[in-house]
């Protein structure tokens, strides 16, 4: 699945959806560690909002994916983990204890 998420995104293909969700807040949302990193490799924005404000840190943290949330914090890409969405929630509030300990 990896090699085929590279080729689509070399190739050019169109990345957000109508609600400016893009692949990164795809993989994150439904866990897939191994696509994140593809997408992150491939110049995929972290720091990227969708329609609601949430970047792929929100819901990365939302269901608990704390592999993902340690690639995205480690990639350096998502410089703004206190930006707020529109319920005014920052990634990391009030977030479980085991995802705030990897920080």
């Amino acid at each position: 699945m990896e090699a085929l998420v590279g080729l689509l995104v070399n190739a050019g293909a169109r990345i957000n959806d109508k609600e400016k969700k893009t692949p990164l807040h795809a993989a994150a949302l439904r866990g897939h560690l191994s696509i994140v990193e593809v997408l992150l490799a491939n110049k995929g924005r972290a720091g990227a909002k969708d329609m609601d404000g949430c970047t792929p840190l929100h819901y990365a943290t939302m269901k608990g994916n704390t592999d993902i949330v340690e690639v995205l914090l480690a990639s350096r890409k998502n410089k703004n983990i206190d930006d707020r969405n529109i319920w005014r929630k920052t990634a990391l509030m009030g977030k479980s204890s085991k995802i705030e300990s990897n920080l």
